[in-house]
Formats: structure tokens, C-alpha cells, sequence
């Protein structure tokens, strides 16, 4: 949820359903980077690791993710997007 909230995309589509499943459980998301240059690194780092594959590199718990967040709760600058297509079909 959170990459389509930076983003304005989800991070994998196909237009067949057992395809798209095979997206999200083998490809690698796409870099956040490629719709959005000013999110922090740190953010993005964030953002990765509650979309990795394996659950031990995904953060255990939402007190993980917020205390993650916190750094960023500040910003306050209008998004920055790239005019980039959306993830490939």
C-alpha cells in the first residue's frame, strides 16, 4: 500500500491473474526511484523491506514500521513525480 501511495502505481500488474501472482511472488518490486526521486533513502529502504520476499527480512512488527516512519513524519513538501510509465503488463 504504501508504493501506491508514493507512486500512484501498484508495484506489479499483468493482465492475467496467475501471471500477476507469479510477478509478486518472484520479481524484485520496481525501485521507487523510478516514479519518485525525493523520497528518502531511508524511507525507501523501509518501504523494501516490508515487500521482500522472505518473511525474516520484513519487519516483525507495525512498532517496527512506525518507529521506521517516524524520521519521515516531518516532510511536508509536495510529491515530486517522474512522468514515467507504470509497472510493465
Amino acid at each position: 500500500m504504501g508504493f501506491r501511495m508514493l507512486t500512484g502505481h501498484h508495484p506489479f500488474d499483468d493482465d492475467s491473474y496467475p501471471m500477476l501472482v507469479v510477478k509478486i511472488c518472484t520479481e524484485p518490486p520496481p525501485p521507487i526511484a523510478t516514479w519518485r526521486r525525493d523520497v528518502p533513502p531511508g524511507l525507501t529502504r523501509l518501504l523494501d523491506r516490508m515487500m521482500a520476499k522472505s518473511p525474516g527480512a520484513r519487519p516483525a512488527t507495525m512498532r517496527e514500521v512506525e518507529e521506521g516512519m517516524r524520521p519521515f513524519a516531518a516532510i511536508d513538501a509536495a510529491p515530486v513525480l517522474v512522468d514515467a510509465p507504470p509497472p510493465s503488463r
